[in-house]
C-alpha cells in the first residue's frame, strides 16, 4: 500500500509500498517519530484516505467498517455540553442499538473504565484525561473487533494509565484486537504483542516484542565497578558502562593491570533505548 502527497514542489510519501498483517486478538504497537506517516497508515485503515495503490483486506464479516472502533489523536469525538450518558446514549443510538440493551451496555463500559460516578456529569466538567475515557467509552459502546487508537493515554494520569491497560489486555483476552499508537515507551512495551517501527513511510521493523528484545540481547550495556582506575577506559567513580562485545576485552585490560573488579551487572535494555538506536540506525 502506498500513498503521496504533494507539498508545494516536492512530494511527501506518507506510505511507501507497506505491506504487513495484524493477528487476531492480539495488540500491535505501531510506534514512530512525528511526522512518519502513522496517521495516514491509520486512516487509509478506517476509510478516510483512499491510498493510492495497494489494498487492505478485513477478515472481520461482511461489513467490516461496522467491526472496528477508532480514536484518532487530537480529533474530538465527544460533545462536551452533553453528560456523559447523553453522550454514549447518542452514538449508541446512531449504531443502532435497542435502548435496553443500550442502557445495560452504557453501564457496562463506564464501569469497566472507571466512569460509572460520572455518569450524569457533563463531559465539559471533566479533567482531560476522564474526557479521553469518554471518548474511548464511546467507540467501545458497539462493542467492536477491532480497536485503533491514536495515542489513547494522552493526558491521563498514572493510575488511569494503569487502568486503561488493564482494560485492553481485558479486551484481548475476550479475542479483540488493538492496533495502537504511542510515544510512550513504556506503555507500548507492557502492552504490545507485536511491534511496528515507522520511519518516513517505510516498516523498519514488524516483529513481536520478544524477537524485537532478543535481537538486541548481545547489544546490552554492563556496569563495571572496580578498586582503581582501568586506563584507556572512561568512568564515572569507577563505574564504568562497557557493551556486551567489550566485556572480555575490559576483563583482561583489568586483569593485566592488577585491578579489581568489584561489581558487574546489565543495565536494563528497554524499548526506549532500542527505538532511539534503531531510529538513529536508518538515519546514519
Amino acid at each position: 500500500m502506498s500513498k503521496a502527497f504533494k507539498n508545494k514542489n516536492e512530494v511527501v510519501n506518507a506510505i511507501n509500498n507497506v505491506s504487513f498483517n495484524i493477528q487476531k486478538g492480539k495488540i500491535t504497537c505501531l510506534l514512530g517519530e512525528n511526522g512518519a506517516g502513522k496517521s495516514t497508515l491509520i486512516k487509509c485503515l478506517v476509510d478516510l484516505i483512499i491510498p493510492d495503490n495497494g489494498t487492505i483486506q478485513y477478515h472481520i464479516g461482511d461489513n467490516p467498517l461496522s467491526q472496528i472502533g477508532c480514536i484518532l489523536e487530537g480529533e474530538r469525538n465527544v460533545y462536551y455540553y452533553l453528560t456523559v450518558y447523553d453522550n454514549l446514549f447518542y452514538f449508541g443510538k446512531l449504531n443502532k442499538l435497542k435502548r435496553k440493551q443500550l442502557n445495560h451496555r452504557i453501564d457496562e463500559v463506564l464501569e469497566a473504565l472507571d466512569l460509572l460516578h460520572k455518569k450524569f456529569t457533563y463531559v465539559a466538567e471533566l479533567s482531560r484525561g476522564m474526557q479521553q475515557k469518554v471518548a474511548l467509552a464511546i467507540v467501545m459502546i458497539r462493542d467492536p473487533e477491532l480497536l485503533i487508537l491514536d495515542e489513547p493515554t494522552l493526558g491521563l494520569d498514572v493510575q488511569s494509565t494503569h487502568h486503561l491497560m488493564e482494560y485492553l489486555l481485558k479486551l484481548t483476552n475476550e479475542g479483540k484486537t488493538i492496533i495502537l499508537t504511542t510515544h510512550q515507551m513504556d506503555v507500548a512495551e507492557q502492552l504490545a504483542d507485536q511491534i511496528i517501527l515507522y520511519k518516513d513511510g517505510c516498516i523498519l521493523k514488524d516483529v513481536s516484542k520478544q524477537e524485537l528484545f532478543a535481537s538486541f540481547q548481545n547489544e546490552c550495556i554492563i556496569h563495571i565497578v572496580t578498586d582503581k582506575k582501568v586506563t584507556g577506559y572512561i568512568c564515572d567513580d569507577m563505574i564504568y558502562r562497557i557493551e556486551m562485545n567489550e566485556l572480555s576485552k575490559f576483563i583482561q585490560k583489568a586483569t593485566e593491570q592488577n585491578i579489581q573488579i568489584k561489581e558487574i551487572t546489565t543495565e536494563k535494555q528497554d524499548l526506549k533505548s532500542i527505538f532511539v538506536h534503531l531510529m538513529g540506525e536508518y538515519d546514519d
